[in-house]
Parts: C-alpha cells; structure tokens; sequence
C-alpha cells in the first residue's frame, strides 16, 4: 500500500478493493509515529488514489476503507485512522470517488495475538492459560462494544456490494460489556480456573 505506482497498476484489475492494512498500536505507537503516519496516512491516499485513477479510467474499483471507532482518541493510531477516513471523505466529495467507510469497534477472534499490540481478548486468554493475574487498567468498568472477526468480514463485504455507498457504517452489536465483564468471561471457561485473580 505505500508503493503508488504498483497500486496504480494493479487496483484496475479487481472489482473492488477492501482496505484492511494498517500498523496497530496504541502505546506501542506513541514514541515513534513516523512508521504509522506512512503506512496509515500515506498509504491509505495510496489507496484511494488508486481507487480514484481506476474510476476516472471507466472502470470504477469502489473501495471499503475500515476506520476506528474512538477516532477522537489521542494516540498515534486512532489519529493516523482519523485522518486517513477524513481523506476518504475528501476523496469522495471533491474527486467523485466511491469509497465505504466503515468504523469497526472491538474486533475480536481466532488467531488473534497478544503481541506486540495488547488486545484485551488474547491478552486475557494468555493470562488465564498461564494461570497470570489479569492487568486491569483502572476501575475495570469501561464499556467495550465487542464484535467477532467474522462478523466484521460480513459488514464488509456487504459494504463493497451495497448497490450505493452506505455512507458511514459501524461494525459493532450495540451490546455493552465492561472490562471487568469480560474478564469474568474468559475466567469462567471451564479452561480457566475461577479462583485466578485479576489485579489492578
């Protein structure tokens, strides 16, 4: 994504295009930005661009970019995601592109790892097979909106073959769950023993 000329060539080939890469990270990302500015800034308009020229060529590629949800966040990702679904926009007024927003919440699921970015599911499930204490931040009450990879993959999809640009989509289930609930969870699978503590 961050080689325009290449994207260039090959975006006209496809149907469509669902923009998924991008660096992760929230304190893992805030000593040095620079690499996610490239690749979640820079590449995305690569993206778009593409998307744009193939357009213009008559043979239209709409494109399904995936946002954040807590876009208003200051770190480094949430303010490079920000950015990058604001030039999405732009590219949609101002060039006449057809590009899909969608804003995906917690996204959890099978093979998801707990490093080098800490998500709270897998970094939780480690803690509990290794009989760990859980690392809470806070008062453990912050309300998550969780939602499964494979449910995201349906939103997206159904957001590339919408007939017309849905115009922004959120990719959640609207059901709330705190970080303590959620760590009730994992501790209650029956891999798990109930007496692991969380601390604080």
């Amino acid at each position: 994504m961050r080689d325009a000329e290449l994207l260039s060539a090959v975006v006209p080939e496809f149907d469509g295009v669902i923009h998924l890469a991008g660096l992760l990270g929230t304190s893992e990302l805030i000593d040095d930005p620079a690499p996610a500015i490239s690749t979640n800034i820079t590449g995305a308009v690569n993206v778009f661009q593409a998307c744009r020229r193939s357009a213009q060529s008559g043979r239209p590629a709409p494109c399904v970019h995936i946002g954040v949800a807590n876009h208003f966040v200051n770190n480094t990702y949430a303010i490079t995601k920000d950015a990058s679904d604001r030039f999405a926009e732009m590219f949609n007024t101002e060039h006449g592109a057809d590009i899909r927003l969608v804003r995906a919440q917690n996204v959890y699921g099978e093979h998801q790892r707990h490093y080098p970015v800490r998500k709270i599911v897998p970094t939780f499930v480690r803690a509990a097979l290794r009989g760990e204490p859980f690392r809470i931040y806070g008062s453990g009450e912050q309300i998550q909106d969780m939602i499964h990879a494979g449910d995201v993959a349906r939103i997206l999809i159904a957001a590339l073959f919408a007939p017309t640009n849905p115009g922004l989509v959120s990719a959640g289930t609207g059901r709330r769950i705190s970080v303590n609930e959620i760590a009730s969870i994992v501790i209650a699978r029956p891999a798990v023993p109930r007496e692991w503590s969380m601390c604080r």
